[in-house]
Order: C-alpha cells, then sequence, then structure tokens
C-alpha cells in the first residue's frame, strides 16, 4: 500500500517540476504571470520547501536568480520521493520479511 503511495507522490512530484520548469523556461522573460505551476510544486514539496524560509535572508541575491528557487524545490520533492520510498521498503522488509 505505501508503495503505490510513494509511486504516486513520485508521478505527482515529478508531473508539477516538469509543469513548472517547463513553463518558467518557456515564459522567462515574459510580462506575463506564470506562478501557479510554481505554487504547486511549492505544495506538493510542502514539509522541505518550507526550508526557503530560514534560507532567503542570509542568501537573498543568490535566491533571487531566476532557476535557483526552483531547483532547491524540486530537489526537495525528489528527496522526499526518495524518503517515502525507502520507507516503503523498509515497511515492506519489516513486515513481510
Amino acid at each position: 500500500m505505501i508503495r503505490a503511495v510513494a509511486i504516486l507522490y513520485a508521478a505527482i512530484a515529478s508531473l508539477a517540476a516538469l509543469w513548472a520548469w517547463t513553463t518558467d523556461i518557456v515564459l522567462l522573460r515574459s510580462e506575463r504571470e506564470h506562478l501557479l505551476p510554481d505554487i504547486v510544486l511549492n505544495m506538493v514539496a510542502m514539509p522541505l520547501s518550507m526550508s526557503l524560509d530560514v534560507l532567503y535572508p542570509p542568501m537573498a541575491h543568490f535566491l533571487d536568480m531566476p532557476f535557483v528557487q526552483l531547483s532547491i524545490v524540486t530537489l526537495c520533492a525528489a528527496l522526499q520521493a526518495v524518503l517515502l520510498w525507502l520507507l516503503a521498503m523498509w515497511i515492506d522488509r519489516r513486515v513481510f520479511p
């Protein structure tokens, strides 16, 4: 059961990251607002993406570059997917030795 949740989370995080990266690259110099994909990715990577609040004051100039925040949030989502997969493998080995 938890393995299915891990796969579903990885798929949702991958699609959110793909949408955010595609939109940010295509509309980089555009006047149109395109925050929805980034907000969705932040919501998908919520517990670890909250680390940006801690990182922003000391590194404000670095985090204002175009793709830095998106890279950090994408790494947060990937790390959460890996941790959830490892948890699923640990539970499967513990329950079904």
